[in-house]
């Protein structure tokens, strides 16, 4: 669906045509249940956040350093929107791809962690208030 906070996504469901362009034959990702038993049925954002959280959680693994702005940073220059039809794309004023559907496009853990371990942090944020009269 469209949203502008979208930074990017990850594989959930091929639902419709917003899908991922891809040769599977699968819907699904496998995992276990609760009741310890392997299911493909896991689908949606509970499968999104898991692996997104997972990207993070190898990222800060191989950069203990990373800030969550470091984290923003490398979603936003490592996500691939080559693969994701359909997303109303345009060019952004930092020349970057992006879209309402998928953000700057899908998560690429293998990219992002990989930019992690040679990341600088960036600056400190700067935030600038005006006093009301």
């Amino acid at each position: 669906e469209n949203c502008p906070a979208k930074m990017a996504v990850t594989f959930g469901l091929n639902s419709g045509k917003y899908q991922l362009n891809s040769t599977s034959t699968h819907d699904q990702v496998p995992t276990t249940n609760t009741n310890k038993r392997c299911t493909d049925a896991l689908t949606g954002t509970s499968v999104s956040a898991s692996l997104t959280a997972g990207v993070i959680a190898l990222a800060l693994q191989v950069n203990s350093t990373l800030t969550w702005r470091d984290i923003q940073y490398l979603i936003v220059y490592t996500s691939n929107p080559s693969k994701l039809k359909l997303g109303n794309w345009t060019t952004n004023g930092g020349g970057l791809r992006v879209s309402p559907k998928f953000g700057f496009g899908a998560i690429d853990a293998e990219a992002l962690v990989t930019r992690a371990r040679y990341w600088t942090t960036v600056p400190e944020r700067v935030s600038c208030f005006i006093k009301p009269r």
